[in-house]
């Protein structure tokens, strides 16, 4: 599911009206967090025990590293967390890749071979939550923050639907005080937060789905127009670039906010030297011109789309 199917609609309209009928704070979190499952899900439901993995993992290595006095076992439990994110980020990722890499090596060296390719599926998302679930238990590590007591609020933190699939990754410090108590709606920014994912919509729908029709046929066969179609097709990469992860960030935001909870602004300048040492999800992937995936949240809705009911590969 993505931010701009008609099912979307659907989904937050029931999301945020059960979301503000109820009033205990923690069937509020409960609500929210299965809401969440149900939005991964609907890309494939097999994929949730991605999440619950990450969760389970960074939840006890925090719990188990932060009483311990001597600093090797705190670096052992730092240690489990990040082999076993970063292990099945790289799995889903790069196995493929190595795979013909190896096939490639060995050709070189006279040795062909046919090496079992798996044809992994790249889980929507995964990047942004491994590496959100994995800053909490380095924080956690450095005693920047106390471990949690309740594993729904790190569940929710970690798989909180709005930012799971395409960001902006967010601090624990900045997410789990919000979790503390039921925002109140006389706090939330309605106008604000509408306006905010309208404006992400009109960029990614609008600008950033049109302009890359006319940018991939140039990126394609470059052969086939001149120089000035060339270099206006690099210029509208650009702003395709800045309108997809922009767009996608807004609306992040936005339903966030008619939830009741703050995310971080994180791609106000993605272009200046001091954002790009900001931490966060929408601006930190780049790809080269011509790649046939040129952005994390453009690779998402592709997944989301093949694995659509009735969709074609």
């Amino acid at each position: 599911m993505i931010f701009r199917e008609g099912r979307f609609f659907v989904f937050f309209a029931l999301v945020f009206t059960v979301c503000w009928t109820l009033r205990s704070n923690a069937a509020r979190k409960h609500w929210l967090l299965a809401a969440s499952a149900v939005f991964y899900g609907a890309w494939d439901w097999r994929f949730l025990f991605l999440i619950f993995t990450t969760v389970t993992v960074d939840f006890v290595a925090a719990r188990r590293m932060a009483p311990e006095a001597a600093p090797s076992r705190r670096k052992a439990w730092l240690v489990a967390s990040l082999v076993t994110n970063l292990g099945m980020l790289g799995f889903f990722k790069y196995f493929d890749f190595f795979v013909y890499s190896g096939e490639d090596l060995l050709a070189l060296l006279g040795l062909p071979q046919r090496l079992p390719v798996i044809s992994i599926v790249l889980p929507v998302g995964i990047s942004f939550f491994t590496f959100q679930s994995m800053s909490y238990t380095i924080d956690v590590y450095r005693g920047r923050l106390r471990p949690l007591a309740s594993f729904l609020d790190f569940a929710l933190f970690v798989a909180f639907f709005p930012q799971l699939v395409a960001g902006p990754i967010v601090r624990a410090s900045t997410f789990l005080p919000q979790l503390e108590r039921a925002p109140r709606m006389e706090d939330v920014a309605v106008r604000r937060s509408l306006a905010l994912f309208l404006v992400g919509f009109v960029k990614k729908a609008c600008i950033a789905d049109q302009v890359a029709v006319a940018v991939d046929a140039v990126f394609a066969s470059p052969a086939s127009y001149g120089a000035q179609s060339k270099w206006l097709a690099a210029i509208l990469y650009h702003v395709q670039i800045y309108c997809d992860f922009s767009g996608y960030t807004d609306m992040a935001i936005g339903s966030a906010g008619l939830l009741g909870y703050r995310l971080t602004r994180n791609f106000d300048f993605p272009t200046s030297r001091a954002a790009s040492g900001s931490s966060g999800g929408a601006g930190t992937s780049r790809s080269r011109p011509g790649s046939a995936t040129i952005s994390t949240s453009r690779s998402a809705e592709a997944a989301a789309a093949r694995s659509a009911p009735g969709a074609t590969s």
